[in-house]
């Protein structure tokens, strides 16, 4: 019987990943970093470690927004495309874009840095 979850569920994961990355379902059942072409199922809660038996939260994407790591200076209102490691980042800092990932609805000053963005609901190849 499939069951069903409001926002969170929990996973295994394949290797050690920060937290407020993309993470995507591998062929063994366990989360990685999504990749570049790949938007994943949703954003990962807490750091996890390497070998481990954990079973970090993920925040499915669904309504409201996420928190979410972003790989170069952001403006509120830039639009955000997937980038490699489970991170995001605005789409006229690279010319590399594949997938469409949403919208940041906070800035960044920096790399690495933590924005608020709501997620598009459906996967747009750039």
């Amino acid at each position: 019987m499939a069951t069903q979850n409001d926002f969170y569920r929990s996973f295994q994961v394949n290797a050690a990943m920060s937290a407020n990355r993309r993470v995507a379902i591998s062929n063994n059942g366990k989360i990685g970093y999504a990749s570049a072409t790949e938007l994943g199922v949703g954003i990962l809660q807490e750091d996890t470690s390497a070998g481990s038996y954990e079973s970090p939260s993920v925040r499915l994407y669904g309504t409201g927004t996420l928190r979410v790591a972003i790989s170069a200076i952001t403006t509120t209102g830039d639009s955000l495309i997937c980038a490699a490691n489970g991170l995001v980042v605005p789409k006229g800092a690279t010319t590399s874009a594949i997938m469409t990932f949403g919208t940041a609805l906070s800035g960044a000053a920096a790399s690495g840095q933590l924005i608020e963005a709501q997620q598009l609901f459906y996967n747009v190849a750039v």
